[in-house]
């Protein structure tokens, strides 16, 4: 009886867990979306079971997924750890999916392919050997094969059993006296083959005893060895890069076989068997915006005319790759093929040569974007003909009757059909109504990936309206763990009839000089030349804050010798003028060094760049930050309960700078200096012992949020810094570097812990700064945290006062809370987060947001709710009813007092 209670007990509380959400049915995915993705493509299985095929893929950022072929969608996805442990190092497939990830040791686990649960999984220790060149992973039949490679010239050999963990045999050594001398290795179907400096091709089998050697040769020259996919035979991919070829190498039980055809470098071929004895190679080629698939019989050579065909590619791709393909012979007798195509930027395109077309492609370049902007639409047709009309400086009254007639008439025909509900032409994107809204709410997002891909995305579906590659180049490179590649926005649509202008800015591949991409950010097209490619590097940025004649803001570049040069060329003159008030500053993460810089105006020199100060913060620079250039600040200070005012110490000049270095006593400690980045200055500075990164910073208005990790207590913590000048303002016209240097600030500090670990951290922003700032922070978990500000506010107190609770300030905890409803992503669950991009909407309640990484979320949040705007439940039919009545009983009232007075003039 008691059993069946608990039974009843259990099934009531799951059907009322049933009835729990975060949000309203009807409110999930109004206002935001999600993009989930699995990243650049590291190994790919295709599995053929007849009717069901299945597509798996593992990559580069240490995912594992499992594809539906019809769609691209994902089915199944698992995030695995970060580098070092999660890096995958083999994806084999049998009954169950294997994967075996690490570096310093490494993790063997089995998945089941159709829900990806998690089978088995047992761990093996990296060999403690002290000449150890590399570690190889091998599995067929059950069989688990590691190969570690000694630099003293010998092979170990180790078989395990897939599923147990257990050692089937003894380990054993290959006695090889070339394998200090190799450049590349690779495995295929239980055959290494190496590729020395000079040219030289050794191959050793390892799946026995029976021991096999093979040696050939090729040109002298650099080789990387890749193995391409295959079945059943051993194919390789030999690469030269100064001549940029490749030969397909073979291995069969005799020798080492290289085919005589050579394959383009843009190509890539993978080799499929039919039957015993023969095997299919596809190859697939990029030519422009179309891929050519073309396919031979490997042994004769023959060309399969099925398998030639040309298909058109909907994006931009480039260096496409062939890692996974799947052959069968159709009821004609004609071979058709399932082909995972991957490319250089990321994209991920399956085509299946029975087809006309590519069934599906996902842009996985989104899961590496770097920087972001969201970016203004343009107005109407019917504005824009408004627009020009008024901007017309025709003389002629008869023209400029005709343009109003016309434009008239135009906007009459756009009423006519949005009344009767017929739907928008689309313009040159192929989308509807990509037009500027009224609150300013509709935007596009213009994103950067660290392989040079751009993205324009509509910011309220997440469709991408158009793609650009540029090639041959990368980011700049902050630190070790960081980069960067700045994105101006140099004009808005704002400045009609001129066109909006973006500028990304990157560094040549080959030779790290600069690299210049301007383009209309609504359209994608490129901008007058194009792509230009400097010859000098690039040390610092910075966008003008004045514009040209045609609203332009010009970009200062700062070289290696000090140069400063301006681009477009067309805003030296505009650079000349604001010179005296132009400043840059360098921090070097390796030597601790932050130096500023100050531009002037030298004879036959142009603009240089002059050292003018110079601080040393220590080694290990961690974090640079500075404030939002959108940010603008409402109050000057704050009222207090005595009905003072505490004025904010705010220096739009001020930049964060945290470094991090061991400690003899104290292991390691992070500090955290505010330094003015015009004169030098360090306004404040403090640290903290047995301290380590990950340390993320946010700057905005007169205070600084930071986290880092608590090596004492093994937790993480937030830090809250908040500056004031005191009751009495030093200056309350304008602002100068001069006079912060001389003004000591009043600092407020406080610490809290939060039960969670820290990927990234923003703060909102709005376009008058009257709502409240929160702060958004990135959980590792996958969640988005709002944190309102009195949550963090240092000044708040053990035990608070009735003068504190009058200003709003709430009793210190130590331990910030983390509801379920302030995650703003509710269950879209967003991992690997990189950065945090906010942008104020046209409503003063109303932020944007955009969270990127291994997924893409976006939504818009509202710190002070919508005060803004009406509720969606709002009465619209009683409030016209009211002013109905109010408007008649207005016309009834003047009737009566005009009568009334009429009256009383006669009497």
């Amino acid at each position: 009886m008691i059993v069946g209670i608990d039974l009843f007990k259990s099934a009531l509380i799951a059907c009322l867990l049933l009835q729990v959400y975060c949000l309203y049915e009807d409110q999930v995915s109004k206002f935001d979306w999600k993009k989930t993705l699995i990243g650049s493509p590291k190994f790919a299985r295709i599995v053929d079971h007849g009717s069901n095929k299945q597509l798996f893929l593992a990559s580069k950022e240490n995912v594992l997924a499992s594809v539906d072929f019809n769609s691209g969608n994902i089915k199944w996805r698992h995030v695995l750890e970060k580098d070092p442990l999660g890096n995958i190092k083999l994806l084999h497939m049998e009954k169950v999916v294997i994967t075996v990830t690490g570096t310093s040791s490494f993790l063997i686990r089995g998945w089941q392919p159709n829900t990806g649960f998690l089978d088995f999984q047992w761990s093996l220790p990296r060999p403690a050997i002290p000449n150890l060149k590399d570690v190889l992973f091998w599995a067929q039949n059950n069989r688990l094969y590691q190969l570690v490679l000694l630099t003293k010239g010998n092979i170990e050999v180790g078989i395990f059993n897939i599923l147990s963990g257990t050692k089937i045999k003894p380990s054993y050594t290959i006695p090889l006296t070339w394998i200090p001398h190799v450049s590349s290795c690779s495995i295929s179907n239980g055959v290494l083959l190496c590729a020395s400096e000079s040219g030289a091709l050794n191959a050793v089998t390892f799946l026995d005893h029976d021991l096999k050697h093979f040696t050939g040769s090729l040109p002298h020259g650099e080789y990387t060895v890749n193995a391409v996919s295959s079945s059943v035979i051993p194919a390789f991919m030999a690469v030269q890069p100064l001549t940029r070829k490749k030969l397909l190498i073979t291995v069969d039980s005799v020798q080492i076989v290289v085919q005589p055809t050579v394959i383009p470098y843009e190509s890539d071929t993978s080799i499929h068997s039919l039957s015993p004895g023969k095997f299919v190679a596809a190859q697939v080629t990029q030519q422009g915006k179309n891929l050519v698939v073309t396919g031979s019989v490997l042994e004769s050579d023959e060309k399969l005319t099925e398998l030639s065909k040309t298909f058109s590619l909907p994006t931009s791709i480039a260096g496409a790759s062939l890692p996974a393909a799947h052959c069968i012979v159709e009821r004609a007798k004609t071979i058709s093929c399932d082909l995972i195509v991957s490319t250089v930027d990321d994209t991920i395109v399956y085509i299946n040569t029975s087809g006309p077309k590519i069934s599906w492609y996902r842009e996985e370049g989104l899961a590496s974007i770097v920087n972001v902007q969201l970016i203004d639409l343009g107005v109407s047709e019917e504005e824009a003909a408004i627009e020009k009309e008024f901007n017309n400086k025709e003389s002629s009254f008869l023209s400029m009757f005709y343009r109003r007639i016309s434009s008239q008439l135009h906007q009459l025909q756009s009423f006519v059909f949005m009344f009767c509900g017929m739907l928008d032409q689309p313009n040159k994107l192929g989308a509807t109504n990509l037009v500027r809204d009224k609150f300013g709410l509709h935007k596009i997002i213009v994103a950067v990936s660290k392989v040079g891909k751009l993205f324009g995305i509509d910011n309220l579906t997440g469709t991408i309206l158009w793609t650009y590659l540029v090639k041959d180049v990368v980011p700049f490179s902050l630190s070790d763990k960081s980069q960067t590649i700045p994105l101006y926005v140099q004009r808005t649509t704002r400045h009609f009839p001129h066109p909006a202008v973006c500028t990304v800015i990157f560094q040549d591949a080959i030779t790290r000089n600069g690299v210049l991409f301007s383009f209309n950010p609504i359209t994608g097209e490129p901008l007058g030349d194009g792509i230009l490619k400097l010859s000098y590097r690039i040390q610092q940025t910075l966008m003008l804050h004045q514009k040209d004649e045609e609203n332009l803001n010009g970009i200062l570049l700062l070289s290696d010798n000090k140069q400063v040069h301006a681009y477009p060329s067309s805003t030296l003159k505009t650079a000349i003028m604001v010179a005296p008030s132009t400043y840059f500053f360098i921090a070097n993460p390796s030597t601790g060094l932050v130096t500023g810089f100050a531009v002037s105006k030298m004879p036959n020199k142009g603009l240089i760049a002059q050292t003018i100060w110079e601080v040393n913060v220590g080694k290990e620079i961690v974090s640079v930050e500075g404030k939002n250039p959108l940010e603008r600040v409402h109050s000057q200070g704050r009222v207090l309960s005595d009905r003072s005012v505490l004025y904010k110490y705010i220096n739009p000049n001020l930049i964060t700078v945290t470094t991090h270095h061991p400690d003899p006593v104290h292991k390691s400690i992070v500090n955290l200096w505010l330094i003015d980045a015009v004169s030098g200055a360090v306004a404040f500075s403090t640290s903290h012992k047995r301290a380590t990164p990950p340390v993320h910073v946010i700057h905005s208005e007169n205070w600084v949020v930071y986290s880092f990790f608590n090596e004492k207590f093994r937790r993480t913590e937030i830090a809250t810094l908040e500056l004031y000048e005191g009751k009495n303002q030093r200056n309350t016209t304008a602002f100068t570097a001069s006079e912060a240097a001389l003004i000591a600030p009043q600092v407020g500090k406080q610490a809290y812990i939060l039960p969670a670990s820290v990927e990234k951290m923003r703060e909102t922003i709005t376009e008058k700064g009257i709502t409240s700032k929160h702060v958004l922070v990135a959980l590792s978990s996958g969640g988005i945290l709002e944190i309102p500000w009195p949550f963090l506010d240092p000044r708040r107190p053990p035990v608070a006062t009735p003068e504190m609770r009058e200003e709003g300030v709430i009793p210190y905890i130590p331990e910030l809370p983390i509801p379920s409803e302030a995650i703003i992503n509710y269950n879209q669950t967003s991992f690997r987060l990189r950065g945090i991009h906010t942008i104020p909407s046209g409503l003063e309640s109303t932020s944007l947001v955009l969270a990127y990484g291994l997924d893409i979320f976006y939504t818009r949040i509202s710190p002070s709710k919508t005060f803004d705007l009406l509720k969606e439940d709002f009465d619209y039919f009683l409030i016209m009813v009211v002013l109905s009545g109010l408007s008649l009983a207005a016309y009834a009232t003047k009737h009566l007092a005009g009568r009334k007075a009429l009256k009383q003039a006669w009497k």
